[in-house]
């Protein structure tokens, strides 16, 4: 989040208000799918991974996913 930030300001961070105007038009593709921010709340969008600890088939405990909810922000629910 921040490395884009700072690439779209061209590491001009002493221009706070284009910096931060940057920071809040962050949006990339990240290990679990799409990040932003939201608009009006500046909290992250996220995906959402619902998981449930199972025994696996080699014995050994860990996470099964169960689904996945998709642009998840803080102002939805």
């Amino acid at each position: 989040m921040m490395t884009e930030a700072l690439r779209a300001v061209d590491g001009a961070v002493e221009e706070r208000g284009r910096f931060l105007a940057a920071l809040r038009a962050v949006e990339f593709t990240g290990p679990t799918g799409r990040f932003r921010f939201y608009p009006e709340s500046q909290g992250a969008v996220i995906t959402v991974f619902v998981r449930r600890v199972e025994r696996l088939p080699n014995g050994e405990l860990g996470n099964v996913m169960l689904d996945r909810v998709r642009d998840v922000d803080d102002v939805s629910f």
